[in-house]
């Protein structure tokens, strides 16, 4: 399956990455189906400067929690929390504008985009490093297959009640493990051989603000990220990429913390039952 790509470029400068990355995308896309075994008809991507993208993370969060807030009966203080939470998240994004990674935001029909704030991957050394550029750029892709086949099922994460919104939350280190097992996966096959790890060159005003104090956390969230990609890819390795999937429209089959950690756990609990065939969903057991 192709996939359509559309590369929104807001930012108005002459020197814009938008071509690059539209060449990047057009040739990572059927290599991110092909490893996942999702798929991904179309892929929307707006580059924007940082105060564009925070305005534009703003609105999108706004949105997400008064949909994530239907049905719920909300008291004084929750309905205050969701009133201000959205604008108070979105300074600190700005706060921290260099370390700005690319976001995915969705309407109301869960129909995804990527925003991507260009100078913020010029302070992070990303423009300069091909390898860079098409791992990050083969998570985000990874990020609009899942939602795709999601729907709000499991992706994107909710916002709503305040623990699913937790970074250390299993759908969330799901979503994060995935995206980053996928770039591991495709971007030496995009590339045509291993990336490795290249030293970026990061601006002196984006070393600063990494080390603010409310960015220190940052270590400790790597560190997960990395042990559920190691999830996905065992998981992956022992029931294939078709059953697998059936995660993204099952909130039964998302990972417990101790599955994450143990994924032979999680491969038993959603095994098919004795005596039937393996279907290609997987059916949940007893959490």
């Amino acid at each position: 399956m192709t996939t359509e790509i559309h590369v929104v470029d807001e930012t108005g400068d002459a020197n814009s990455p938008a071509a690059q990355i539209r060449e990047i995308l057009t040739a990572s896309a059927p290599v991110m189906e092909q490893v996942t075994g999702l798929r991904l008809p179309v892929a929307t991507y707006h580059l924007l400067h940082h105060r564009g993208f925070v305005e534009r993370y703003r609105i999108n969060l706004v949105g997400a929690y008064g949909r994530d807030t239907e049905g719920y009966e909300l008291n004084l203080l929750h309905s205050r929390i969701v009133q201000d939470l959205p604008h108070a998240l979105a300074r600190s994004v700005g706060k921290h504008w260099t370390l700005i990674e690319p976001e995915a935001v969705t309407d109301r029909l869960f129909r995804p985009a990527i925003l991507i704030a260009v100078d913020a991957w010029a302070h992070q050394g990303v423009l300069s490093s091909s390898a860079a550029l098409h791992d990050r750029l083969l998570c985000s892709l990874a990020y609009l297959a899942q939602i795709t086949a999601s729907s709000g099922e499991v992706a994107p994460q909710k916002v709503w009640p305040s623990s699913a919104a937790h970074r250390g939350h299993p759908a969330r280190q799901l979503i994060e493990g995935h995206a980053r097992w996928v770039a591991d996966t495709a971007t030496p096959i995009v590339l045509g051989g291993p990336s490795g790890k290249e030293r970026l060159d990061h601006s002196r005003l984006y070393r600063r603000q990494s080390l603010l104090p409310d960015t220190i956390d940052c270590g400790r969230g790597m560190r997960r990220v990395r042990r559920a990609a190691d999830f996905v890819s065992q998981a992956v390795a022992g029931c294939g990429t078709d059953r697998f999937n059936a995660v993204w429209h099952a909130p039964d089959l998302v990972p417990t913390p101790r599955e994450l950690k143990r994924p032979h756990e999680w491969l038993r609990r959603t095994a098919p039952a004795p005596g039937t065939a393996a279907g290609p969903a997987l059916e949940p057991g007893p959490r």
